[in-house]
């Protein structure tokens, strides 16, 4: 594929010669610069989800923090909610431009790393919750199950 005009308004699955957010990150032939792709996409749909866990959290630790204390300058969680808002926001823009590669692969990676980091999500909201039963105790098939 010509590196001057990878871009096609349809899905593909040639890889060779596509851009990956930055002109110098172009996938070769070479598996390796596939790879960090992957990887790269995988980790920011993560950073996306765990953005946007940590500004959930610190909302509502910040208004249990303010119940209890009412001294709490609220300048500080605004900022650290700001900035967590920033990060999540510049995460999602790049997934997007990520998505619109149109490569199949790293459509798939999107998915997967969204999936995965939402897993992760919900896995350390239920565990804060308390909710979260030990396995053994877990029957797959009993009125506790969903």
């Amino acid at each position: 594929m010509d590196s001057k005009m990878w871009w096609q308004p349809y899905f593909i699955t040639d890889l060779t010669g596509v851009q990956v957010l930055f002109k110098n990150l172009t996938i070769s032939s070479s598996t390796s610069t596939f790879l960090f792709a992957l990887s790269f996409t995988i980790l920011l749909c993560w950073t996306e989800r765990l953005t946007s866990y940590a500004y959930e959290y610190f909302a509502g630790s910040y208004q249990t923090l303010y119940r209890k204390t009412h001294a709490a300058s609220p300048w500080k969680s605004i900022i650290c909610r700001s900035m967590i808002f920033v990060v999540n926001m510049i995460c999602k823009y790049l997934t997007m431009l990520v998505v619109m590669s149109f490569s199949i692969q790293l459509f798939v990676a999107v998915v997967l790393g969204m999936g995965t980091g939402q897993l992760a999500v919900e896995y350390w909201r239920e565990q804060r919750r308390g909710d979260l039963v030990p396995s053994s105790e877990f029957e797959m098939f009993g009125n506790e199950a969903c």
